[in-house]
């Protein structure tokens, strides 16, 4: 029996059309989606993509989804940095004092030198809680006073380093990062929880300015002195660390090194947290890339002034600064 056996006429054409527009369709597919796709830009319902550029969408991984028939594409060794950096025009932080003195700082001390106040690392004020930070060095050592208000004491992050000391950072407390100077290579990250325990990060810098890399401290390290005490409506925490950590032999009026100091209010990274710095990383360093502890684009000098002739003058960090120039 034939295929066309019991059709009528209409039924063959209808038959013969249909076979007809099959195959008009499958060779001119390509260019009717094309024309449909191209109608659709038009009014904004979808969006084209130029076939001749790599899709370098970050995933939640972190790595570059790679197209069909097309190799992946090598990240760049310096991502996160191409590109001149973008700041916010916000006023910056005048230079911190450290007072050089034979003695050990203390909260009852008459001559002391205030840090300047720590801001949000986007540079944007908060006032809801204080901080008062000062710091001394004997030539060989450099201690820091950091007394950190809290009207909910009760309410402060500490479990984090309880459990593990190289996760202090996630408690409420304080960050101290030190380095010699621009040109070194190394760096030392120093932290303290208000629980007390604290630990210390020997960093290596790499090409990325924003990025570091931990090793083993070297042999002869010397390691910080932690103390951290709960008082009314307020923890005091105390940091003693030796210089040579990061290169620096002795050090006198008139000198200066790197420094970095963080407030890690609620800890970081969950709901409610504040991150204070006193070089806000998004004036020093860069704002594109958020909160960035340890961009070394943020380190700035302080400046180390004689105790004695800073008890002559005007006890303000700027005027002083203007004395001794």
């Amino acid at each position: 029996m034939s295929f066309f056996s019991g059709k009528s006429r209409p039924e063959y054409i209808v038959a013969g059309i249909f076979f007809l527009f099959a195959a008009v369709f499958s060779f001119l597919r390509s260019p009717i989606a094309e024309v449909g796709a191209w109608t659709l830009a038009l009014s904004r319902e979808i969006r084209t993509v130029d076939d001749q550029h790599e899709d370098n969408t970050v995933s939640l991984t972190g790595k570059p989804r790679q197209q069909a028939g097309k190799p992946a594409a090598k990240p760049a060794s310096n991502a996160q940095n191409q590109g001149k950096p973008q700041t916010r025009d916000l006023p910056k932080t005048e230079t911190p004092i450290v007072l050089f003195s034979p003695d050990p700082p203390s909260w009852n001390d008459a001559v002391f030198a205030p840090f300047p106040k720590l801001r949000k690392y986007t540079g944007d004020p908060w006032d809801y809680e204080e901080t008062e930070i000062r710091a001394v060095t004997n030539g060989r050592k450099l201690y820091i006073l950091a007394r950190l208000y809290d009207r909910d004491q009760d309410s402060a992050l500490t479990h984090h380093s309880e459990s593990q000391a190289s996760a202090a950072w996630r408690d409420d407390g304080i960050e101290v990062f030190i380095m010699k100077n621009t040109e070194t290579d190394m760096l030392c990250q120093y932290i303290l929880s208000v629980s007390g325990i604290g630990h210390v990060f020997y960093l290596n810098t790499t090409e990325n300015p924003s990025q570091v890399k931990e090793v083993k401290a070297p042999e002869g390290f010397i390691m910080p002195y932690f103390e951290s005490r709960k008082l009314s409506g307020r923890f005091e925490l105390e940091i003693d660390v030796a210089l040579e950590n990061v290169g620096i032999k002795e050090v006198k009026p008139g000198d200066s090194f790197l420094i970095q100091i963080v407030r890690n209010y609620r800890g970081q990274g969950v709901e409610g947290a504040i991150t204070l710095q006193l070089f806000p990383s998004h004036i020093y360093s860069d704002k594109r890339f958020g909160l960035l502890n340890r961009d070394r684009r943020g380190f700035q000098p302080v400046k180390i002034v004689d105790s004695t002739i800073y008890s002559t003058l005007k006890q303000d960090g700027k005027a002083v600064l203007k004395h001794l120039e």
